[in-house]
């Protein structure tokens, strides 16, 4: 009986044991240890070598001068092993050191560190590393700056980000990533769909965007076009702004009915006590590239000539050459059948009065981008 009963005493003081140490164990693994840290001493190092390779080169000189300048961190260990003047700070000089010490102006020293403090930093608090160098005896206290809060990337859109590190709400200006379209203006937050606007801008060649092909001379076409339609007068299809000077009639004219833009431009000479007129139709196309123009003859109102010819713009001057015009078509009286040259001359003559009377006009009215080199006739800026 007596035996019995020791059992069952054994059993009893046994499961106690075994109840007293889970619950110390579940105490322990409770508790964060992560502030305390016994005495422990590091591997045999070389001083200035932070790269982990055993050897001090230019790449840890540079490493040391990057975490002086705040452009990069260490682990606590490794900051020990950075300070080379035991100064208790990571600075230039201990680059420099480095430096010498990888070209053999300075000896290498292998040491040991015994670590007695050591807490790492966090968003909120600075961390420290206290340790002694077995070799020189020297103690070592370096403090280590708190670290930068990090954020998800879909969360800095928001001014109350949380930080992935310390999962705290922090107050910060939000930042978008952008996907930029340059040419219309437009940035647009991958994230959260904001957008901002700012002043466009093309890659231009020749006057058309590699990018996205705009024509800067179809948009200067358009402001002429809608110029037309916003100020002009109207009679039948066309739409049409109108001016004279003591030489010349000219009109800016757009035929809704075709879509065609020109300038009519008309002119009065006198040859034998008569009056006899000229009018021109200069055709302005969307690229500015093939112009045509249409000159008519008239006495009273009887048509006595047309010619019709392509225009080279480029070969347009003040002082006609005969040469920037090619005739496609031309009619007349019999009496005027042979003059074919001299009437080239006055419809070159007259493309160019026109299109240089467009951009005296143009300017005037504040319709910008009308210049010599966008109508292809550089020769009459």
């Amino acid at each position: 009986m007596k035996r019995f009963l020791s059992l069952v005493l054994a059993f009893v003081f046994l499961m106690a044991m075994l109840c007293s140490t889970a619950a110390a164990t579940e105490t322990d693994l409770e508790h964060d240890f992560s502030d305390e840290f016994l005495p422990v001493k590091t591997a045999p190092g070389f001083m200035c070598n932070v790269d982990n390779d055993n050897e001090v080169s230019s790449a840890d000189a540079r490493i040391i001068l990057r975490v002086a300048v705040a452009l990069d961190t260490l682990e606590n260990e490794m900051l020990l092993f950075a300070d080379a003047d035991f100064d208790g700070v990571v600075s230039s000089a201990d680059a420099r050191l480095a430096l010498r010490t990888a070209v053999s102006l300075e000896e290498k020293q292998e040491v040991v560190f015994e670590i007695t403090e050591n807490k790492s930093a966090d968003c909120e608090n600075e961390g420290f590393i206290k340790a002694k160098c077995e070799e020189n005896g020297k103690e070592l206290s370096i403090t280590v700056k708190k670290l930068n809060h990090k954020f998800d990337e879909a969360d800095m859109c928001d001014k109350n980000a949380v930080c992935l590190v310390c999962k705290n709400s922090i107050n910060v200006e939000p930042i978008h990533s952008f996907n930029e379209d340059t040419c219309n203006g437009i940035r647009t937050c991958v994230y959260c769909g904001a957008v901002e606007r700012f002043t466009p801008s093309h890659k231009l060649n020749n006057y058309v965007c590699l990018r996205c092909g705009y024509s800067q001379k179809a948009e200067v076409h358009d402001k002429l076009v809608s110029y037309v339609i916003a100020h002009g007068q109207q009679e039948a299809t066309v739409l049409y702004c109108y001016e004279t000077d003591e030489y010349a009639e000219y009109s800016l004219c757009y035929d809704t009915a075709t879509g065609e833009l020109y300038i009519c431009c008309s002119f009065a000479v006198e040859a034998e006590g008569y009056i006899y007129y000229y009018i021109g139709y200069l055709t302005i196309p969307v690229d500015f590239g093939g112009y045509s123009i249409e000159l008519d003859y008239f006495w009273n109102e009887n048509l006595l000539a047309y010619g019709i010819y392509a225009v080279n713009a480029s070969g347009l001057m003040k002082e006609q050459t005969n040469s920037a015009v090619s005739l496609r078509d031309y009619d007349s009286i019999p009496e005027l059948s042979g003059i074919t040259a001299e009437y080239s001359v006055i419809a070159e003559g007259t493309a160019s009065e026109s299109l240089m009377w467009l951009i005296d006009y143009a300017n005037r009215m504040n319709i910008s981008g009308v210049t010599a080199d966008i109508l292809g006739c550089s020769q009459l800026g």
